[in-house]
């Protein structure tokens, strides 16, 4: 049995293109979108009641904003857009928190996964979305407090799920204003009108903030990069229960061929996650990975990392393997191996975890900047 002919391809709420019926084949199982698209909230309409978490981790629900104009700006460490405006937004903050408001930045799935001197990957814990929270407070010194979405994105998806969208609440709850991208100068207007203007506005130049990564001890850049050869559409996979933290995280790719029902490339990336501060030990054996498939649709099945002639690196390991187009899988599971070293202690941790990984597109996962030259793009 074949993929359908009939495949909805997705990037967030986008429909990049749709392949006709052929009505002289059987029907095939799709390649589906991981979430429903939601009809986004309006002005006027109430804030959807949900929990969401503060950055200590703890639940908050969204109704607790009641009472107060409150304001959330949605962002993330590999948004570009809002990494410029945290000065501003942090301006904001301080001229009317002292008028009563409610300002919080919320953190949201990645735009950009891999953006940044630190290549960030998604967090797969609300845990881990926390230690990006303490990244962007501890490296600009910003005092505007932060809230975290759920790991379901539950706030996102019915906000409409943009890098840096901002909206004003009335203290009942209600939306005031959206915009899907954050406008110091509007938003400053905005609250203005609400509850007027302040004496001595602060100055975003003047609060000398700016995101600033420290270096790593290990280097970069040593193994050439394993990608497709066009843009890349990401799998939804689920990590499995693990002793260990996953030091590594995976990122799947299936290539235009393969949601066209042809046979196609498959992209395996595997990751070392910044907020660990670890680094691969080349002098212990090389990643390797395992695919348990019901079918012959994908081979290579097994997967083994290249050497590298120093002892540790931050590269990802990066694997392309083949997809048939018959496979009536809805999913298949991986194995990793690997070993990892703390930047700090010089402790090492030898690693096996498991993914479960979904034909579905997922529409959380944002879209890679490798190198400047956009998602999935050979080098």
């Amino acid at each position: 049995m074949q993929l359908s002919d009939r495949l909805l391809i997705a990037s967030r709420s986008t429909v990049i293109s749709t392949v006709a019926d052929n009505q002289h084949q059987s029907p095939r199982p799709a390649i589906t979108i991981s979430q429903s698209q939601e009809q986004r909230v309006k002005p006027g309409d109430a804030l959807p009641d949900t929990t969401i978490f503060d950055a200590q981790g703890q639940p908050f629900p969204t109704s607790r904003l009641n009472g107060r104009y409150s304001v959330l700006i949605f962002g993330c460490l590999t948004c570009p857009h809002f990494r410029r405006n945290v000065p501003a937004i942090e301006s904001i903050y301080r001229d009317f928190s002292q008028k009563d408001v409610n300002i919080f930045c919320v953190y949201k799935t990645l735009a950009h996964p891999e953006f940044g001197e630190q290549a960030w990957v998604e967090p797969f814990t609300v845990e881990e979305r926390i230690k990006h929270i303490h990244v962007i407070q501890g490296l600009t010194g910003a005092t505007v407090p932060w809230l975290a979405d759920s790991m379901q994105n539950s706030l996102g998806h019915r906000l409409g799920q943009q890098p840096n969208s901002e909206f004003v609440l009335d203290p009942d709850g209600r939306i005031l204003s959206r915009r899907d991208w954050f406008s110091p100068e509007q938003l400053r207007g905005d609250l203005e009108k609400l509850v007027g203007k302040v004496d001595q506005p602060t100055r975003p130049e003047d609060l000398n903030l700016e995101i600033s990564i420290p270096e790593r001890p290990a280097a970069r850049g040593v193994l050439a990069r394993v990608l497709l050869s066009g843009t890349g559409f990401a799998l939804r996979i689920q990590p499995q229960t693990s002793a260990s933290p996953f030091f590594v995280k995976l990122r799947a790719e299936v290539d235009q061929a393969i949601l066209q029902g042809r046979a196609g490339k498959m992209y395996l990336g595997f990751h070392l996650d910044p907020i660990f501060r670890t680094h691969w030990n080349n002098l212990a054996l090389p990643l390797s990975f395992q695919i348990n498939a019901s079918t012959s649709s994908i081979a290579p099945v097994t997967g083994v990392g290249r050497r590298v002639d120093i002892e540790a690196d931050l590269d990802p390991r990066e694997f392309l393997v083949d997809v048939s187009p018959q496979f009536p899988d809805r999913s298949f599971d991986l194995v990793v191996n690997y070993t990892v070293c703390s930047d700090a202690s010089q402790t090492c941790h030898a690693v096996t975890q498991k993914y479960v990984c979904y034909w579905e597109l997922d529409s959380d996962a944002g879209a890679p900047l490798r190198n400047g030259v956009g998602p999935s793009v050979v080098q």
